[in-house]
Order: C-alpha cells, then structure tokens, then sequence
C-alpha cells in the first residue's frame, strides 16, 4: 500500500491504516509523512495571512523550526516504546515511527488549505480558524489513541493510559536536557571565568 493510499485509509478507517503499519511496518512511509510535516509546516507559514501568523517568515529560523516540529515526535516515538517495552506492547520502534507520524495526518492533508483560507477571512473571523484548528488537533489526537490500540494490542482504557505515561516521559526527557543543559553552561562559565582570572594574575 503506497503512502497516500495509507494516509487515505488512515483518515476514515484508523485501525485499518495501523494494522498495515503493524504487518509490514511503512518505514518509509513514515520518513515521507515526517517530510511532508515539515514541508507542511513551512507552507503554513507563507501561506497565512498576515494578520494571522504566529511566525513571521523574515524572523523565522529555519533550523530552530525543524527542532521545534520533529524533536517533540521524535521524543514521542522513543518514550512511547520505552514505556510500551516494560509493558507488554507488540509494537516494534518502526512501527510506532510510522504510525505516529501517519497520525498525523489531519495536519498534513488539511492544514495548508486552512492556512490559504485566512486570506479571506477577517481577524474578527479569527474564531473559525481556531475551531477549525482544534478539529485537526482533536482528530490527530483521536487517531495517536487508534494507533496505540492497534500496534500494541491495547484496549481503549490502556492505550490513554500510555499516552499519558508517554507524556510524561517526554517532559521528563526535556527537564533532564534542560537541566544538564543549565549546568554545564555554568560549568563553562565557572572554567571561563577561572582561566580569565589565572590569565590576569
């Protein structure tokens, strides 16, 4: 099954969509779908209106943009299997790759054509775009929670659960990063200022 007959299958059928990922994995498939995010996401942004946007294409960072859409779901992927490992998933590292970026997909089909759309909306409009905004979000969500079910054979009730832990693991993850990353910038400023003191004397 190619790439757009799955996200297809995805959209409406969510457990089909992650069966096929769960028998012949779609790792490529997820590298395409992890692609076309990203390509997605920067369309989004020119795309928008101006008195839309939240990012403005002129001070926009290009890498600081890809960091800020793929370490999330990449994070997402690893904790997800690490907690699912300890608790008796079926589902493989590829599979959850896979999966959670094809769950993704109410994102990528439908979010550029909403973004083009605020060209022809007013500000004071502004609350159709959120709704319609919190539909794809919501209907992303909906198929992580199908996607957790099927790869690793969860019944619903289990499958929040793991997402939650997977949450949580994942902020976890970031405080440690965000920890190791503070102290070290003081060690180097401690080692600076020591080297500078020793230089003067």
């Amino acid at each position: 099954m190619n790439t757009f007959r799955l996200m297809m299958v995805t959209l409406f059928h969510p457990s089909d969509g992650f069966y096929e990922v769960k028998e012949h994995n779609h790792v490529l498939s997820g590298l395409w779908l992890m692609v076309a995010l990203l390509v997605i996401r920067f369309a989004n942004i020119f795309a928008t209106a101006y008195h839309f946007r939240s990012v403005d294409p002129e001070q926009g960072n290009l890498l600081f943009e890809v960091a800020r859409i793929l370490l999330p779901w990449l994070t997402f992927v690893l904790a997800q299997y690490a907690i699912t490992t300890i608790s008796e998933g079926e589902g493989f590292i590829a599979q959850v790759f896979a999966g959670t970026f094809l769950a993704l997909t109410p994102y990528i089909v439908f979010s550029l054509p909403l973004a083009a759309s605020t060209n022809l909306l007013s500000l004071a409009e502004a609350g159709v775009v959120r709704w319609a905004q919190m539909i794809i979000y919501g209907w992303s969500a909906v198929l992580l929670i199908s996607m957790t079910q099927t790869i690793h054979n969860y019944d619903f009730g289990r499958a929040l659960t793991i997402l939650g832990l997977t949450v949580l693991s994942m902020l976890m993850v970031w405080a440690v990063i965000m920890l190791i990353y503070a102290l070290s910038d003081q060690v180097v400023r401690f080692v600076n200022e020591v080297i500078v003191e020793l230089s003067v004397r």
